[in-house]
């Protein structure tokens, strides 16, 4: 076989994995990452949670013991109210164990990094944006188009260009993402006093404010805060914002108000939230969608990044698996098969609980609290079960040799 071209549209988290987990795989690519920033950064204050899924992804190529010593492990997750009543506790360092692998707080810089290494930092050209395709007149590849005006040719071309991504809206045709309800700041603390230690740390406050808080290494730990409301640029000096993101957690158990008080005012981050409500196709031809530009979600659980990281992984192995006497587009074709189901179903349960997150009256906020008190522990566990377990599928003739 000749050696195919793959080009990738963004060098984030899903990009740099797609890259990663193609160079693992050991089949003969040729990768270029377009990337329109002039460097692959991380948000100052901004750290995630990558899950068990996501980690025992990120074994399969060997990065998973790289991102466990990078960052914090995460053994529990409460959520409380304001008033420090507990809502639910579960021991999600257990159920990942279980199915996947031990789930970590880290830094988004800090992955970033650990990726980009992984790829070669020569596999990035900065500063240049994809901003279409085109399928060749032959039908053997794809003409990439850039900002500057030129075209490159490619075998595959990936969409991992993010929540507003060029190569979905060719795709799909479905104009901007969907604003959420949701303001929210993030920061990450320089201490980690009185914040319990490998937690996850949910509250719900009055007003639809709920603060989540959780470590990302011995010293800090990383926040958000979300209240409802429309997409709005902050006014205010940051040491003004502080004082009003103070005030939005008033009552709020001490941990919280102390990662916030220890979180100097210069990095407190500001985003609205926006998703994407339809999910049917991430494929077309010899163009696939990757990440954020194919199924863009609200914050809840955390799964936004570890599902980015789950579908390079797959379309890897798919791409991989594919017969030699087929062309590319049966790999993403199948891409697409194993990872729909997947996807819809994360998707379900984040949506889900995204809405009763934005619920202000007092009746329906008694109820929601209510649930989740008396909600049985199996329920809750099926759920974290599922949502850990990572299956990076089979290639359809294996399920009908298996008899499934």
């Amino acid at each position: 076989m000749t050696r195919q071209r793959i080009v990738i549209a963004g060098a984030g988290i899903g990009g740099l994995a797609t890259a990663a987990a193609l160079g693992h795989n050991g089949g003969d690519y040729d990768i270029e990452i377009y990337e329109r920033a002039d460097a692959v950064r991380g948000l100052a204050g901004s750290g995630l949670t990558i899950w068990g899924n996501a980690v025992a992804a990120l074994g399969r190529v060997g990065l998973g013991d790289a991102v466990k010593e990078l960052g914090s492990p995460l053994e529990s997750q409460v959520v409380v109210t304001d008033g420090g009543s507990t809502l639910t506790e579960a021991p999600i360092g257990r159920f990942q164990r279980e199915h996947a692998d031990i789930g970590v707080g880290i830094r988004r810089q800090a992955l970033l990094d650990m990726l980009l290494r992984a790829v070669g930092p020569d596999r990035v050209r900065y500063e240049e944006r994809v901003v279409g395709y085109r399928a060749t007149g032959d039908g053997d590849g794809v003409d990439v188009l850039l900002q500057s005006g030129g075209a490159v040719r490619a075998d595959i071309l990936i969409g991992a260009d993010g929540l507003r991504s060029a190569i979905r809206r060719q795709m799909l045709g479905d104009g901007d993402p969907t604003p959420l309800k949701h303001m929210v700041w993030r920061g990450i603390s320089d201490s980690s006093a009185h914040f319990p230690a490998e937690t996850v740390l949910m509250v719900y406050g009055a007003h639809a404010t709920r603060m989540v808080a959780w470590p990302v290494d011995d010293d800090s730990v990383c926040w958000s805060i979300g209240r409802n409301g429309t997409p709005a640029r902050d006014s205010a000096s940051p040491a003004v914002l502080k004082e009003q993101l103070l005030s939005f957690i008033d009552g709020f158990p001490k941990a919280n108000r102390h990662i916030l008080e220890n979180t100097p005012a210069e990095r407190l981050i500001r985003t609205d939230l926006f998703a994407r409500k339809r999910l049917n196709r991430l494929v077309d031809g010899r163009v696939a969608l990757l990440g954020d530009a194919g199924h863009a979600m609200p914050t809840v659980f955390g799964q936004g990044a570890c599902m980015a990281i789950e579908d390079a992984v797959v379309l890897a192995d798919c791409l991989a698996d594919a017969p030699s006497d087929q062309t590319p587009d049966a790999g993403l074709r199948e891409y697409e098969r194993r990872r729909l189901p997947r996807l819809e179903w994360v998707r379900e349960q984040v949506f889900k609980v995204s809405r009763y997150q934005e619920w202000e009256s007092p009746l329906l906020v008694t109820m929601r609290n209510t649930v989740m008190r008396t909600m049985p522990a199996s329920r809750q566990e099926a759920m974290w079960r599922r949502m850990f377990a990572f299956d990076p599928g089979r290639p359809a003739e294996e399920r009908a040799d298996a008899g499934h």
